[in-house]
């Protein structure tokens, strides 16, 4: 290992080096910031390709949203946690959340880029089916007088396809630093596409890898008629695969208004841009983000039955103690999603419990690593 103060220093070196590659462009190409990206990432990518047979669902849960118009970048911006030049740079979608004024999630999102011959003003956005009216809502009441179309889409629907039986062995931590640099999610994945239907988006899930891929296609259209191959599955078979990873998503288990972007690592699914200007909510997630620990966190957890009758959201988490130490969000089978105390939960992750059965929780491999806050000795 390096000594500590070698390590702060190429820390310091690495935060100058980020810096000049978001503001610098070669021969008017701009420098490719995935090059960041940990080599087993990059491993993992090239080798997508074995994640097969890959199950397909339509996602009736998810609505879509279309925004249009010419202000309609400049709009978003102001209302998302991510940065919409993302898009605008070639990004086909992007994880991002919508805050209310006190930095707590209303909304959680992926925006689809579905301009046409680059024009910019175009997107659609995923949310959660019950909560599409309301997002509707929210962005109309900051629509003013700007030159914006805001509608639900239902003409469209989302598919997501993925493997629902990931080696979790093979997941690999990346540096702390590279979240922070959105990458541009890979369309060409090795899927073997054999049919093309106007309107088709296809891409990587921004959120990451495992999720496997999100496919958008007009209501009615199938998605084994463009890619062959396909196994269908239920809802239960990803939202198993989304339990175990330790992602959440939707009303249910983001409660609205009840949690922070960096408490649902939003900073860990390439969902927050600590670069971009202002939005509705910045100032709290910039704050913990810069001068605090984020002491609480989703994690996965695996109840040691399964349990004949649900166990309500924001039960009580209990460490060996009687301490408590989080709440339960949900749960399907023997996995589930906790809000926790991270460092707590971590020192008796044996010894958790919640309305009487017990848990086990631990650390997702896929996880950054962060380097350590503490300033080395003079």
């Amino acid at each position: 290992p390096l000594p500590r103060f070698t390590e702060y220093a190429y820390a310091i070196l690495r935060k100058v080096i980020m810096a000049l590659i978001r503001s610098v462009s070669l021969q008017g190409f701009k420098l490719s910031k995935h090059l960041l990206f940990h080599s087993d990432v990059r491993s993992s990518i090239r080798n997508c390709a074995s994640l097969r047979p890959l199950h397909c669902l339509v996602q009736n849960n998810r609505q879509l949203v279309r925004v249009t118009g010419a202000e309609t970048s400049q709009f978003l911006q102001g209302l998302i946690t991510n940065d919409i030049q993302h898009l605008q740079e070639g990004a086909p979608s992007m994880y991002s959340m919508v805050l209310n004024s006190q930095g707590r999630v209303l909304h959680d999102v992926i925006i689809y880029n579905n301009s046409v011959n680059n024009e910019q003003g175009d997107y659609l956005i995923e949310v959660d089916s019950s909560a599409a009216e309301n997002l509707v809502k929210h962005l109309k009441m900051y629509k003013l007088r700007k030159n914006i179309e805001i509608n639900v889409c239902p003409d469209m629907k989302t598919w997501v396809l993925f493997d629902p039986n990931i080696d979790f062995n093979s997941i690999s931590n990346v540096d702390i630093e590279c979240l922070y640099v959105n990458p541009k999610v890979d369309s060409e994945h090795e899927l073997n596409i054999t049919g093309k239907v106007e309107g088709m988006i296809i891409t990587r899930d921004p959120r990451m890898l495992y999720l496997g891929h999100k496919l958008i296609l007009p209501s009615g259209v199938n998605a084994d008629s463009v890619i062959p191959d396909l196994t269908s599955c239920d809802s239960d078979s990803y939202t198993t695969l989304r339990y175990r990873l330790g992602i959440a998503e939707g009303p249910l288990e983001l409660p609205v208004g009840n949690v922070t972007p960096l408490e649902v690592n939003g900073d860990y699914l390439h969902g927050i841009s600590f670069q971009k200007g202002c939005y509705i909510g910045q100032e709290l997630t910039a704050r913990v983000f810069h001068t605090g620990v984020v002491r609480k966190r989703y994690m996965p957890v695996i109840l040691s039955e399964v349990v004949s009758l649900a166990i309500a959201n924001d039960t009580n988490v209990l460490n060996s103690k009687g301490k408590r130490v989080g709440r339960m969000r949900t749960h399907f089978g023997k996995h589930g999603i906790a809000l926790l105390r991270v460092a707590d939960c971590l020192a008796d992750p044996d010894g958790l419990s919640v309305d009487g059965v017990k848990l086990t929780t631990f650390k997702p491999a896929w996880w950054p690593i962060e380097a350590s806050k503490q300033k080395p000795n003079a």
